[in-house]
């Protein structure tokens, strides 16, 4: 940004004070095309990037309708009386089977702070 800040300024002093005059071996009109061409890649850089976003929330819109589908897969499969929560099917894309689930019941009590077990015998 600051170089085409600067060789604008560059450019209008040229112009307004010596444009006959060829300076560090080019002449005003091809320093306006070396300008222009600069110009051009920089403008073809933010069309890319621009291009680039948007195509990413198309990736992202693609990757949710995806998974929302797949989450629909999944409860069918849990309802479906050939299969369920407990079927080959959904263990095979991924889930944990009811079966393969620990009840989840029978927590050991965490001992009160302070006190000490000791064994009688």
């Amino acid at each position: 940004k600051r170089t085409m800040k600067v060789g604008q300024e560059v450019l209008l002093g040229w112009e307004a004070e010596a444009a006959e005059l060829s300076l560090g071996g080019k002449t005003m009109d091809q320093m306006k095309e070396l300008a222009d061409e600069a110009q051009a890649a920089i403008d073809r850089l933010a069309k890319l990037r621009n291009e680039e976003k948007a195509a990413m929330v198309e990736r992202d819109a693609a990757v949710i309708s995806f998974w929302e589908a797949l989450k629909r897969a999944r409860h069918a499969v849990l309802s479906h009386p050939r299969f369920g929560g407990d079927s080959a099917l959904y263990g095979r894309w991924g889930y944990v089977r009811d079966s393969e689930r620990s009840s989840g019941l029978g927590r050991k009590p965490k001992d009160p702070p302070g006190e000490e077990v000791t064994e009688e015998g």
